[in-house]
């Protein structure tokens, strides 16, 4: 049998710390899901979010 060809995208929730650790809270396919869970954790530790879902130009300079 031939596999199939499948496009997954994955989008993961990860907390940065000031000293550049990062930490990944949680890694889903659904972005609306880690959008909702990623305003959840910032506005429970009283943080700003910094959401790259979306932002083109990171994900070229970075991952193509």
């Amino acid at each position: 049998r031939e596999m199939e060809l499948r496009t997954y995208f994955s989008y993961e929730l990860n907390l940065v710390l000031s000293t550049d650790e990062r930490f990944t809270v949680m890694d889903h396919s659904d972005d609306d899901e880690v959008k909702e869970a990623g305003n959840r954790v910032a506005e429970f530790l009283n943080v700003p979010l910094w959401n790259m879902i979306g932002d083109n130009d990171y994900i070229r300079s970075c991952c193509c």
